[in-house]
């Protein structure tokens, strides 16, 4: 039986709506042992294997089994994004409460404290935004991850799609860093 004990946790719907699906079916899939095993407390990642499973097996419409993995994908990204830019935001934080600056103000261009601009601008220079559109929508690209950011000076938009574009050939390639690259013998 499921846990639904943490009702706020939005894998209770889900996985209560999964166990009806499994226990509807002639025979037990072979996720649902998996399924039954999570708990509030299971990783992301071990929610993805099931739910990797869970849309293998067929059972769920094709597009209920890519929402259930894309959701989980981006909830992994979510939060590997927010731990890998936390030691700058909470530096930052604390230079604005040793100089008692509120919340939301800005320094004047100039004006911020030794070190702050410069670590602001590697928080920037990270990604400033990324994602996984699993449905294409308000575009007609289809499913596709992007990401937005600065690199080496340059603002960057990469959007890399699940199919090939209609007019372009499968494994189509464009490499714009101007690199000479070896070709493997």
């Amino acid at each position: 039986m499921i846990d639904l004990s943490d009702h706020d946790s939005p894998y209770t719907a889900i996985d209560a709506k999964l166990q009806s699906v499994a226990e509807a079916a002639p025979v037990k899939p072979a996720w649902y042992e998996g399924l039954v095993r999570l708990r509030p407390q299971s990783t992301e990642e071990e929610r993805l294997e099931v739910y990797r499973a869970v849309r293998n097996s067929g059972l769920l419409p094709e597009e209920a089994g890519f929402f259930l993995v894309s959701r989980q994908i981006d909830e992994i990204a979510t939060r590997d994004a927010d731990q890998d830019l936390q030691p700058y935001e909470e530096r930052m934080e604390q230079i604005e409460a040793e100089c008692r600056f509120a919340e939301g103000e800005i320094w004047p261009e100039g004006a911020a404290p030794e070190g702050y601009e410069k670590l602001r601008q590697e928080y920037h220079r990270r990604v400033e935004d990324f994602g996984w559109q699993s449905i294409g929508f308000p575009h007609a690209e289809g499913p596709h991850v992007w990401i937005e950011g600065v690199f080496r000076g340059h603002e960057v938009s990469l959007q890399v799609l699940t199919y090939a574009p209609e007019d372009e050939e499968p494994g189509m390639k464009l490499d714009m860093s101007g690199r000479k690259r070896q070709r493997p013998p």
